[in-house]
């Protein structure tokens, strides 16, 4: 939907409520740079619910067709190179050692520009309701005060809430905040590094109290 549509169907939605816009998407149009690392990262991350199982078994059925009591020097030399791969990736992936946030913060991954052509490809748009009954606290600030959002829609993958959390367009509306997410999806490949590295919260309601 395009964003003067989308204000469109917004002001039909709220009775023409009055709002005011946080962000606005700052061009119509997307760069081939833009729409290349979109189309690239949509191939790595999210298909690697596919690739990365099915890496795995190919290195796997690599090891296993290497004889074992072969004499053959070389083969001996493939068969410990795949089964260290083998083991090397099945302990990272168990142990999980890369995903704790600090290892996020090191490589700075909320600045990375993938993020940023994302929020232009899907033309970001933050829009806020202008009206004193619009909070109990008028006082209320999104940035610092605790508070829990509610992200729609969520879809198969939540993209929203990617979007939401992590380009830096999207922080400066929001601020830095936890997304609550299904135990499952931090099992997903890079999928789960990600929100490790946002510090996620399982989502149960002794995790979201505790977290609060």
């Amino acid at each position: 939907m395009s964003s003067s549509r989308y204000r469109n169907h917004r002001n039909n939605d709220y009775n023409h409520k009055p709002y005011k816009t946080i962000i606005a998407p700052k061009s119509n149009t997307i760069s081939t740079y833009d729409h290349s690392l979109v189309t690239l990262s949509s191939i790595f991350f999210i298909g690697a619910v596919a690739w990365v199982p099915s890496l795995y078994i190919y290195l796997y059925k690599k090891w296993k067709s290497i004889p074992k009591d072969d004499d053959n020097i070389e083969n001996k030399k493939k068969r410990r190179i795949y089964g260290t791969i083998l083991v090397t990736v099945a302990f990272i992936g168990i142990m999980r050692p890369h995903r704790h946030p600090h290892v996020g913060k090191m490589l700075k991954f909320k600045k990375w520009r993938v993020w940023k052509a994302w929020a232009n490809f899907i033309a970001m748009e933050v829009i806020s309701e202008v009206s004193s009954s619009s909070s109990s606290n008028p006082n209320f600030d999104m940035k610092k005060d605790q508070a829990i959002f509610a992200i729609m829609p969520h879809g198969v993958f939540p993209f929203p809430l990617g979007f939401a959390a992590l380009p830096e367009v999207a922080r400066n509306a929001f601020g830095e905040f936890r997304p609550v997410v299904a135990s499952a999806a931090r099992f997903l490949p890079f999928v789960g590094t990600f929100l490790d590295w946002l510090g996620c919260v399982d989502a149960t309601r002794a995790s979201v109290e505790n977290a609060l």
